[in-house]
């Protein structure tokens, strides 16, 4: 990831973009973002919180439920906005944003600018907008086809605290699966060099 400040280059992505017309108040402090493919400009384990606008490339934005399964709730372009979530709940919530592909955004920083967000009407409008178009996105998807490996590893990668978790049973409850088949999996992964096991009903994503 790499912040970019030039006012000049900010100010021609702006207009290009009309991200103006996301706001009523035009002087809301503003800086581009370059991320290469895979860095992640949203996730619950990132300190920084930015509402940002995609001025170039391509990002995945999924939902990891807490028995492994991903949603997949957009792939989205130039002129997409991501972070709203963020400015109204400080949460833990699985969802990510993940580059596809080498990726430039206008960003505003959450932590900064806070109120001036929540105080600015023609910004709030928009939010509301884009929600109710992502609801209806949500009811009209399916989960992702996944195995049970591929939601063993999810799980462990974004819902399990440093990628390890103790207790077979519990885990099990949570993957929808039994024991034995979880077992199988964790034995799998393990030989394949993704898992190791660190005690009994123990195991770390490596």
């Amino acid at each position: 990831m790499k912040q970019l400040f030039d006012q000049a280059v900010i100010s021609s992505y702006t207009k290009l973009h009309h991200i103006d017309s996301y706001f009523e108040n035009l002087h809301i402090p503003k800086y581009i973002i370059e991320y290469e493919k895979g860095e992640f400009l949203s996730s619950p384990l990132l300190s920084n919180h930015y509402i940002q606008f995609i001025i170039e490339g391509e990002v995945n934005i999924h939902y990891i439920r807490e028995d492994g399964t991903l949603y997949s709730l957009a792939n989205c372009g130039e002129n997409y906005m991501i972070g709203e979530q963020q400015l109204f709940f400080n949460t833990d919530d699985a969802v990510y944003a993940v580059a596809i592909t080498p990726t430039k955004s206008i960003a505003i920083s959450i932590d900064q600018c806070r109120e001036l967000l929540l105080n600015d009407n023609v910004f709030l409008r928009k939010i509301a907008e884009k929600l109710c178009t992502t609801l209806s996105t949500i009811t009209k998807s399916d989960a992702s086809s996944s195995d049970l490996q591929s939601r063993t590893f999810n799980y462990m990668k974004y819902r399990c605290k440093d990628g390890s978790f103790t207790g077979l049973e519990k885990t099990a409850f949570h993957l929808h699966c039994s024991t034995r088949q979880l077992q199988r999996v964790l034995n799998q992964l393990e030989s394949l060099g993704i898992v190791k096991k660190t005690g009994k009903g123990a195991y770390q994503l490596l």
